[in-house]
């Protein structure tokens, strides 16, 4: 195992979880427009802000789930990181 994978896998989760921040306020931002359109007669941007409600949900979903990935190999990485004997500090504790 290489001595910086916890570090990785630390680091990208971080950049998953500024991601799912920044589309997070992509998703409030178009759920308020669509909501705007919602109220006023007119099909045109009643459909655009639709549509853009719904790509900023999806890719919202997709970047949770890849977050959720990436927590989940962080676990993984500490895990082995404590499993494996040329990691362990010196002293054998841990």
């Amino acid at each position: 195992m290489k001595p910086d994978a916890v570090r990785v896998a630390q680091a990208q989760l971080d950049a998953a979880a500024a991601e799912l921040k920044a589309a997070r306020t992509t998703l409030d931002s178009a759920a308020a427009v669509y909501d705007a359109a919602r109220k006023r007669p007119g099909g045109l941007d009643y459909e655009k802000a639709r549509a853009a409600w719904a790509l900023a949900l999806q890719e919202w979903t997709r970047l949770l789930i890849r977050h959720a990935g990436m927590t989940d190999r962080l676990a993984v990485e500490r895990r082995r990181r404590d499993l494996d004997p040329a990691g362990a500090p010196p002293g054998g504790a841990r």
